[in-house]
């Protein structure tokens, strides 16, 4: 069976009142010159085809291109449709006509025109600082993680590593002073993170080195309160 046999004419009267699904109900005054005839439905004075039956069908499963070419209309209609009735952008229809559309020979091609450009500098700074400060998808950290399971990191890879580290959280890696110790021992971490510019990691650690719990926290700061109170 031909795609466009699966959508044939509907069987109408003019003058009949039909639902749109689009628009709601509307009168039947005419009939469009396509591969697939089509009822024209009138309301008040606009004109247009009747959103229901075959074409409903397939808006939501052809692609936009194929909606078009059956029907006669032009693409900015079908996508307004298409948003009206909550069809996603790229359906069952969308996606089996582009793979129809990229044969191996295309798709060749269109590699080796985008090889030059994969290590390009100007590229891929524009990719690192759209990706600075954004989460990586929960769905990736899994598949790194999984990855990751059993592998032995080399000396290059450890070193490559602390490198990117130090370069994220320089401070993290400078020895503590007495200074940045009291603010540990008064402040709660994300004080001290935002004030000393270590990682929350390394504030942890440090706060576990040097004994320091909530309450410890609040008993130490009211001390110094008190002592400051009575100079």
């Amino acid at each position: 069976m031909s795609r466009d046999s699966a959508y044939s004419t509907p069987k109408f009267k003019y003058g009949e009142v039909v639902f749109d699904d689009v628009r709601g109900e509307v009168e039947i005054v005419g009939l469009s010159d396509a591969t697939i005839p089509w009822p024209i439905g009138k309301k008040r004075n606009a004109k247009s085809l009747v959103v229901y039956q075959g074409l409903a069908t397939a808006l939501h499963f052809e692609s936009n291109a194929t909606v078009c070419e059956l029907w006669g209309i032009t693409p900015q209609t079908v996508s307004k449709w298409r948003k009206e009735l909550g069809v996603e952008r790229a359906n069952s229809g969308t996606v089996q006509r582009l793979r129809q559309m990229m044969t191996p020979a295309k798709k060749a091609k269109m590699d080796a025109a985008r090889a030059p450009t994969y290590r390009d500098p100007q590229r891929l700074e524009k990719i690192r600082q759209a990706r600075l400060g954004q989460p990586r998808p929960k769905s990736l950290m899994k598949k790194l993680r999984e990855a990751s399971l059993g592998r032995k990191w080399t000396d290059d890879q450890r070193r490559q590593l602390m490198a990117a580290r130090i370069r994220r959280h320089p401070k993290s890696y400078e020895p503590w002073t007495a200074e940045e110790d009291l603010l540990v021992r008064m402040n709660s971490i994300r004080r001290v993170v935002e004030l000393t510019g270590r990682s929350k990691r390394v504030v942890e650690l440090r706060r576990k080195e040097l004994g320091v719990t909530r309450q410890s926290t609040a008993t130490t700061a009211a001390k110094l309160w008190n002592d400051n109170g009575r100079r």
